[in-house]
């Protein structure tokens, strides 16, 4: 079995991550590939039960995350991570496909994070990561959270 099959990827993500894990097989930790819209609102009400503007600090300038944000801003009462999630999962199961992959690429399987390693070797894994094909965006902070992030073409 391909070691990154349970990502659940689309090719062009799928063959990314193969190439780092045949290059750091000892290192690279995937902590996250394709996510449905529950696991998308799971991920992400942890962050927001510690920031409440964690979304509108994280995600790019979209009427999804304008959407979220107001969904978190109206509901104060909505404190811990099962709360948040449920919320933010209602308002999820109202977009179509391409408005979930216009949110996160998580969510279209042209996504995946990596569990961030210390030192020389991050570096190397880091520098990696950045040229990667079909790389289409990366980040190593999301929000403030150290997460190691790759999205590719469709």
């Amino acid at each position: 079995m391909d070691g990154v099959a349970w990502l659940d990827l689309n090719p062009n993500a799928r063959k990314a991550a193969q190439l780092l894990l045949k290059q750091f097989p000892n290192d690279i930790r995937f902590t996250s590939g394709r996510r449905s819209a529950e696991q998308q609102a799971s991920a992400m009400s942890k962050n927001v039960a510690a920031n409440r503007k964690w979304i509108e600090q994280t995600y790019k300038d979209t009427v999804q995350r304008a959407d979220l944000q107001k969904w978190v801003d109206d509901h104060p009462e909505a404190m811990t991570a099962v709360q948040i999630a449920a919320g933010l999962e209602k308002i999820m199961a109202l977009w179509a496909e391409d408005k979930l992959r216009g949110f996160s690429r998580h969510m279209s399987g042209d996504a995946f994070d990596v569990a961030p390693v210390p030192g020389p070797k991050g570096a190397e894994i880091k520098a990696a990561i950045q040229t990667l094909p079909k790389l289409q965006w990366y980040t190593f902070k999301e929000g403030g959270i150290e997460i190691w992030h790759a999205q590719f073409e469709a």
